[in-house]
């Protein structure tokens, strides 16, 4: 998983899922997060949510304007993230 660390000190940590359309959001984000974590979600196979809490995430970026196809239908094409004491408990893909 491409992981960034920038000269930000913020305390800030972005996760970006993204599919191949996503490639060129993390250069955006350079100066907004110290950390910027990349996931391709069509090869993502571990536990999300695990991931989020053992990084420290503190933002999630997801691109829903071009859903994964393959595991999303355009018809879902949003996400959901809910927090619980400034960890994630789980992730609702579609509606």
């Amino acid at each position: 998983i491409p992981r960034v660390k920038t000269s930000t000190d913020n305390h800030r940590r972005v996760l970006i899922l993204k599919d191949s359309f996503g490639n060129a959001l993390p250069g955006y984000l350079f100066y907004s997060f110290e950390e910027i974590h990349v996931v391709d979600t069509r090869y993502f196979t571990k536990n999300m949510v695990d991931y989020v809490n053992d990084n420290n995430i503190t933002d999630i970026e997801y691109d829903k304007e071009a859903p994964n196809e393959e595991r999303i239908s355009s018809e879902q094409n949003s996400a959901d993230f809910y927090f619980y004491d400034n960890k994630l408990e789980s992730i609702t893909i579609g509606r």
